[in-house]
């Protein structure tokens, strides 16, 4: 493929990321944001609204159109994670009354592959910027990438939080000792939640983590919630694991 075909692939998928982030925007704010001309910003828009990726849901913006949830939806039988965090979730949550969330880091930001709430509801591949240094998921996560690493990573989530960068080394070390202790990181009181325990593991070849939360009830069922941290885990390694050819285990 030609350079310059490369250049507006990449440039695509920068715009169709931009509209699902900030929803919809005109070709003066798309051009902006990806720092290329408005001309070109207009050419690739009409691309992607030729392949019904993009509409306009006004005579100057341009949003998500429909054909991207085709493409979401075939892409996602391709992740069997996915699948098997959503059953892992909902078993935890329906068994313990907390919630549960799997997740893992891409780039700097938790993608969460499915979060089941105590309420019922359920969220599927959730990309909300929900600060690393504030979830323990974040925080075992960036433990995982040993001390240098981890210790940028969750002063990086500092800093755009707008707090003191210089205490992620505090942070990280607190999570250490936390893990060291109890095998897991278990934290009690702390974003609302009285308890809220994360286990990280090997998933579909990257780094993931299991979480368990919830509110007044959730100290007394400290014991349940390792118990279900190490059956998700083992459960959610197995299901995801790609199937070998068939006629083989």
């Amino acid at each position: 493929m030609a350079e310059p075909q490369v250049q507006s692939l990449a440039r695509g998928l920068a715009i169709l990321e931009l509209l699902a982030e900030r929803g919809a925007l005109t070709a003066t704010a798309v051009a902006a944001e990806l720092g290329i001309h408005q001309s070109s910003a207009s050419r690739l828009l009409a691309d992607l609204q030729a392949a019904g990726l993009v509409r306009k849901p006004s005579y100057h913006r341009f949003a998500l159109d429909y054909g991207a949830l085709v493409f979401a939806g075939r892409a996602l039988q391709g992740f069997p994670a996915i699948a098997a965090a959503a059953g892992v979730c909902n078993q935890i949550t329906a068994a313990t009354g907390l919630n549960a969330t799997v997740a893992m880091l891409y780039g700097e930001r938790l993608l969460y592959l499915t979060r089941a709430n105590a309420d019922h509801s359920m969220v599927l591949v959730d990309t909300s910027d929900y600060p690393l240094h504030a979830s323990s998921l974040g925080c075992h996560l960036a433990h995982d990438r040993g001390l240098p690493a981890g210790t940028a990573l969750l002063g990086r989530s500092l800093a755009a939080a707008g707090e003191d960068p210089a205490t992620a080394a505090a942070l990280l070390a607190a999570v250490s000792a936390n893990i060291a202790a109890h095998g897991l990181l278990l934290w009690r009181e702390v974003a609302g939640n009285a308890l809220n325990a994360a286990t990280t593991f090997e998933l579909d070849g990257r780094r993931a983590g299991l979480a368990i939360f919830g509110g007044a009830a959730a100290p007394t069922a400290e014991p349940a919630v390792r118990r279900w941290l190490a059956w998700g885990a083992a459960r959610l390694v197995d299901e995801a694991r790609p199937a070998g050819p068939r006629g083989q285990a």
